[in-house]
């Protein structure tokens, strides 16, 4: 996942470059982005909701479920 801030919607191309074990990768995406960005507080809710479910899932899996 990256996270940034940006000016200016409509389609653009990223391209991400590095390292990956040893070897040079790159990869590029287009997107389209909004004019208008949503607020901060909309994507860190929906961030930590995802992670948190992710979490959950995960302590069922090592652990087995639990009735309360």
């Amino acid at each position: 996942m990256i996270a940034g801030r940006y000016r200016g919607g409509g389609k653009h191309v990223f391209t991400l470059a590095g390292n990956l074990a040893g070897k040079e990768k790159k990869y590029t995406v287009s997107a389209e982005l909004p004019e208008q960005a949503r607020s901060a507080d909309e994507f860190v809710a929906t961030l930590w909701a995802s992670r948190k479910i992710g979490y959950l899932l995960q302590e069922i899996r090592l652990h087995g479920r639990t009735r309360s």
